[in-house]
């Protein structure tokens, strides 16, 4: 049985994440879904339930979306989890853009409920 609510698309895309007014660049997600996103980052001094915005600018890839609201809901020594927090997710926000240069997998949760 599935734990997760929302199926997880693991596919890398280079992020900015603005907090305070400071911008971190050269970050990429992991996976991305319905709920939100997590993005690969090291020791992240980002507070949990802080409100971030969150710009998927990857012009090589040809993925450009205006910055989005996000709210950190979970950190890990690998990177944090961010929540939509609006109608717009992360995963609505590219669906259009082309997916043929894009590597994208489904990502299988570590997580499973057992009986």
């Amino acid at each position: 049985m599935e734990h997760r609510l929302h199926q997880r698309v693991r596919i890398r895309i280079a992020v900015e994440i603005t907090f305070k007014g400071v911008r971190t660049d050269n970050l990429y997600t992991r996976d991305i879904s319905s709920a939100g996103v997590f993005i690969e980052t090291e020791a992240s001094s980002l507070p949990l339930l802080s409100l971030v915005q969150v710009t998927f600018d990857d012009i090589a890839n040809g993925v450009q979306v205006k910055p989005m609201a996000m709210l950190v809901v979970h950190k890990s020594a690998t990177g944090v989890g961010l929540m939509s927090i609006k109608e717009e997710t992360a995963i609505t926000a590219i669906a259009n853009v082309p997916r043929a240069h894009l590597s994208t997998r489904v990502h299988q949760p570590r997580y499973a409920h057992r009986r």
